[in-house]
């Protein structure tokens, strides 16, 4: 599984049914396609088990599959580091580390 995408198939791999895989992802928009498979972000799709798991009707071992898919999808994430590119250079330190990096050669 990549840090980005995930398909159905792999949710289904994790420990998900073919039904909560299909549940998870048919209001998310695709991002692309593995072969013949549509590809999801993997932050909308923990997002979207977040909110299916605020069910109230939701059974035990659903939640516990669920869950442990959540769990996998966040470790997969924990790599990746996120940078908001909506803040000035100067709030990110982006220009100290560059003129450190200047001194230092």
């Amino acid at each position: 599984m990549t840090g980005g995408d995930v398909t159905r198939e792999q949710l289904v791999n994790n420990g998900l049914s073919r039904y909560h895989s299909v549940q998870l992802t048919k209001l998310l928009k695709s991002r692309g396609r593995k072969g013949r498979a549509f590809t999801y972000s993997v932050r909308d799709v923990i997002q979207e088990a977040r909110l299916y798991l605020e069910r109230p009707r939701v059974k035990k071992t659903s939640r516990q599959s669920i869950s442990q898919v959540v769990e996998v999808l966040s470790a997969s994430l924990g790599n990746v580091v996120t940078v908001n590119f909506g803040l000035p250079a100067q709030e990110l330190g982006l220009s100290s580390l560059a003129r450190s990096a200047v001194e230092a050669m």
